[in-house]
């Protein structure tokens, strides 16, 4: 059985993306804000236990990623 990888603001996610901010849901589903160098944008991302990212959303402000995670965590 793995353990949950603690996401910190700085650290990188397995796809290079460097991680903005974080959130947990109700249901202890994990998000992430981060910067993607790779595409020039900001995305929100669900992350799994090992960090692995997917179900991404896409912005080029930090502020609109910023708000699409609190969004997604609200359920």
């Amino acid at each position: 059985m793995s353990s949950k990888k603690i996401f910190e603001v700085g650290m990188r996610l397995n796809n290079g993306a460097v991680v903005a901010d974080t959130a947990v849901n109700s249901r202890n589903d994990r998000y992430v804000v981060a910067y993607w160098s790779i595409c020039d944008q900001f995305v929100t991302w669900a992350v799994d236990n090992e960090g692995n990212a997917y179900w991404g959303h896409y912005f080029e402000r930090l502020t609109d990623a910023c708000n699409d995670l609190q969004n997604r965590v609200a359920g």
